[in-house]
């Protein structure tokens, strides 16, 4: 094989330009960046934004580029006709020609201001990572909505960095939702394991050197959740010895809901532990496939933790995690588990928070799939040709994972203690959360407890790694 040039012959460079102009627009968000708002990382998403902006003007420009061309012709038209009145002949040597195209792009410079007009770079640095990445999406969005436009790679770098972990899982979603658009793919960095833990295994790629130092790829396809522990091996989390209780639930979407409801009860009654900002609480998510194995094998039990379980119901019967419920109540007071009276998390949300976010109409019932609902709503307010039960089952499978990140995500934060009392009329969330208070020790008193053996680091930081 030989690579060739595609630049230093006139033919390449013709097939080269055709070739370019079908390929995806490719925008790499650096990780390492400069602190001033003229600088690349602010400048290079605006100099999208105003390539963009031009190509949508090209008639209007050429339009501008003939009219200067016409007036500068006249000028120099006219000049020319008083050179020939003193040399003829050296006015017929000489003739008016435009040296190269104008370069319209460089001849904006746009910088970023807050509503108080402060500049980006006046601000902290995750909230300009956030003002960039969000110009991302907004893009991204944009481009789906042109008929025939190209489409878009996002090459992100570490998008954890200086974000609080409630914003990397926004971010996290954000891009999950990004990269189920038509003609958008998101790829990612990271180092850390628990951002690996809130994406689908199958989308993972684990880049490592092998024993003859050459660097080796594992993915999520082939390794299947033991990805993540070779990740957690590898790169390792550092422990919080602050955490008493375990919150075990069944994937993210869950520790999204549980996170979220616990905040809005929290602020009534303070008695309820608010889940999110509560050191001495850590949610994990289980893996719905492999929790029968966490059940079955106690991984978690070199932490020495008090631990609170809640699974879903589901529409089997007798309920699928049944047993793994009666397996964690059997191992004593410090152990509770219980599943959901209803189907699952989603059935506790409220249609008119479900309406606000989604602009969707469904009805909520107590064992009905609540994302498939919603999917299907979605779908037919689109305007489709094709009916919902005509669909692939892949593509109403993927409609509905959307439909439950968004309602584990923007709708479950439209709920309030009303809505939920109203969903909830048994206070099943409520007495969750009891369990969960009842189990934690003083902040002022954990001084006071023993600390545990080294070992239980290793087992952390596979389980942080682990969920999915």
């Amino acid at each position: 094989m030989k690579l060739i040039s595609l630049e230093k012959t006139d033919d390449a460079k013709a097939i080269w330009t055709k070739l370019k102009a079908e390929l995806p627009v490719f925008a790499l968000f650096q990780s390492d960046r400069p602190s001033r708002d003229e600088d690349s990382e602010v400048q290079d998403p605006m100099k999208i934004a105003i390539g963009e902006a031009l190509k949508d003007l090209e008639p209007q420009i050429s339009e501008i580029k003939k009219t200067v061309q016409d007036k500068v012709i006249e000028v120099a038209g006219r000049t020319l006709a008083k050179l020939r009145e003193m040399d003829p002949t050296l006015a017929s040597e000489l003739a008016p020609h435009f040296k190269a195209e104008p370069k319209w792009d460089t001849l904006f410079k746009m910088t970023l201001t807050s509503d108080d007009q402060i500049p980006i770079n006046k601000r902290g640095s995750g909230v300009r990572r956030l003002i960039l990445l969000s110009f991302f999406r907004a893009e991204a969005e944009r481009k789906q909505k042109v008929k025939g436009g190209q489409g878009i790679i996002y090459a992100v770098e570490e998008p954890e960095t200086s974000q609080h972990p409630d914003m990397q899982r926004l971010i996290i979603q954000a891009f999950m939702d990004l990269a189920e658009a038509a003609g958008c793919q998101v790829m990612i960095t990271t180092h850390v394991p628990g951002l690996a833990g809130l994406l689908p295994v199958e989308g993972l790629r684990y880049i490592y050197r092998g024993g003859n130092g050459s660097v080796a790829v594992a993915s999520g396809e082939a390794n299947g959740e033991t990805l993540y522990d070779c990740i957690a091996d590898d790169l390792g989390v550092i422990p919080d010895s602050r955490v008493q209780v375990l919150v075990c639930v069944e994937g993210p979407h869950d520790v999204d809901f549980f996170t979220a409801v616990s905040r809005i009860l929290h602020r009534q009654d303070n008695t309820l532990p608010n889940l999110e900002s509560d050191p001495r609480i850590a949610c994990l998510p289980l893996g719905g496939s492999t929790l029968r194995q966490w059940t079955d094998r106690r991984y978690l039990r070199g932490l020495h933790l008090k631990e609170v379980h809640i699974y879903d119901r589901g529409s089997d019967a007798p309920p699928k995690y049944q047993q793994c419920v009666n397996d964690v109540n059997g191992l004593g007071p410090d152990h509770y588990a219980v599943l959901t009276g209803k189907r699952e998390a989603e059935n506790y949300l409220h249609p008119d928070a479900i309406r606000e976010e989604m602009d969707v109409t469904v009805a909520v019932t107590d064992q009905g799939s609540v994302p498939e609902a919603v999917a299907r709503a979605v779908h037919e307010a689109s305007g489709s040709a094709t009916p919902w039960d005509e669909l692939r089952e892949k593509t109403r499978s993927d409609k509905i994972s959307s439909a439950k990140r968004h309602l584990n995500g923007g709708v479950v934060t439209r709920m309030t203690r009303e809505r939920l009392i109203a969903m909830d009329a048994n206070a099943e969330i409520e007495s969750f959360l009891r369990q969960v208070a009842t189990r934690l020790t003083p902040l002022h008193l954990q001084a006071e407890q023993p600390v545990e053996a080294e070992g239980a680091v290793a087992v952390a930081a596979g389980v942080s790694a682990a969920g999915t």
